[in-house]
């Protein structure tokens, strides 16, 4: 079962898209977003048909992708050749996607294989539409190739998956510290709309993302005393009053879970000058 629906915030069409392979509704969907000429994140490879027809009525011009995770960058490469347009992103995004990149079962039956990218555009200080002025921003943690994309004069953060909300578990490569890092850097901005990739905020945006700090600053700050004090995973896991994601773990081949988020509240953040460039 596929799900596509159309949002409007005043200038921005956004994309709410989701696939399940059963006809239950989807577990996850992720927004993609069209803002005078420009596709910022391409959605699921299971996706294509459906957003492809979607696009019919836009005029792309360029497509931007946040970070390398399926869901976002899946269409990527289609994309670019149907429409013929320049793609942007990170290098460290572009390292990923040049190639074909492992994924477990679950991953490729919700979200289908990457189509690996052929050519791009690195960013540059700002990705220019004809009427805004977009400013990548590197925020790792989620990933470590992780983007967003500020509109300054109209205060507007597209935010991919810094936000995300008051989460409970994460996938193993995530980096909580880094993260903070990320949302602090984004925090001295000037926005009132949020648009996350999976919880979009149109009014009230930097409250909400203050509040995600808080709560991340909270979590990581009781880990690392629990740590401190010579407690294993589990034990902290237990200390805080949380429960295994068993169910979904087991769903997503180990792939999630709260033991992830409290390991990933034991890393060190990147250095602030952290090297972004393609490994050769």
């Amino acid at each position: 079962m596929s799900l596509l629906k159309n949002h409007v915030f005043g200038q921005i069409q956004a994309y709410q898209m989701g696939y399940a392979m059963l006809k239950n509704p989807p577990l996850l969907t992720v927004y993609s977003y069209v803002i005078d000429g420009l596709l910022i994140d391409t959605g699921s490879r299971r996706m294509y048909k459906p957003f492809l027809k979607a696009l019919a009525c836009h005029p792309i011009q360029q497509i931007a992708v946040t970070h390398y995770h399926e869901d976002h960058s899946g269409n990527a490469e289609p994309l670019r050749t149907h429409y013929q347009v320049p793609l942007h992103m990170g290098a460290k995004t572009a390292e990923y996607l040049q190639q074909k990149l492992p994924m477990n079962l679950y991953r490729h039956w919700n979200f289908g294989q990457i189509v690996p990218i052929q050519t791009y555009l690195p960013f540059g200080e700002v990705l220019e539409t004809n009427q805004y002025k977009f400013e990548p921003i590197y925020t790792p943690g989620h990933s470590d190739d992780h983007f967003v994309l500020y509109e300054r004069r109209q205060g507007w953060l597209f935010s991919g998956d810094l936000y995300l909300g008051n989460i409970k578990f994460t996938r193993e490569e995530e980096n909580l510290p880094a993260m903070l890092q990320s949302m602090k850097q984004v925090m001295a901005l000037d926005f009132e709309a949020l648009f996350c990739a999976h919880y979009p905020q149109p009014k009230a945006g930097k409250e909400q993302l203050a509040k995600k700090i808080q709560y991340i600053e909270d979590f990581v700050g009781q880990v690392q005393t629990l740590h401190q004090q010579g407690l294993p995973t589990h034990r902290i896991r237990r200390a805080l009053g949380r429960q295994e994601a068993y169910l979904l773990k087991a769903l997503t081949f180990n792939d999630i879970g709260v033991d992830f988020m409290i390991r990933a509240s034991l890393k060190k953040a990147f250095d602030k000058d952290f090297d972004n460039t393609p490994k050769k």
